[in-house]
């Protein structure tokens, strides 16, 4: 089953807006939040949101890396796990990307090889 990574994108627009805007499933998501990204601000809003939707809780852990970027991940009501990277000196990009228009071998993190673990360890095998 395929699933979706947000890079520079997220939970914006009219449907996202919704309070139903939710799962009816559990599903674990991981984003990456470029602080110099136009959206920024709607995107860390929107992941937020899904957060509440979702009942996180209110425990989540954070951790602190290179170059001012932060990590937190929260487990939710469902028993969905969200992790959240957000580089604030990243733009629109694709972290740690080495080649493309929108990559950024600088950033500080890969997010290919860090959404790759993620689904490794959310994924319920046989779905």
């Amino acid at each position: 089953m395929a699933r979706p990574v947000p890079v520079s994108g997220g939970f914006i627009g009219s449907a996202a807006a919704q309070p139903s805007y939710k799962p009816t499933t559990s599903v674990s998501v991981i984003t990456f939040l470029g602080g110099k990204d136009r959206y920024f601000g709607r995107f860390d809003t929107g992941i937020t949101q899904w957060q509440e939707r979702l009942a996180r809780a209110p425990e989540a852990a954070r951790a602190d890396l290179a170059n001012g970027i932060t990590v937190t991940t929260a487990t939710c009501g469902d028993g969905s796990t969200v992790e959240i990277y957000r580089l604030p000196e990243m733009g629109h990009s694709w972290p740690g990307a080495a080649q493309g228009e929108l990559s950024d071998a600088q950033a500080g993190v890969n997010a290919t090889d860090l959404a790759w673990d993620f689904f490794t360890a959310h994924t319920i095998h046989g779905r």
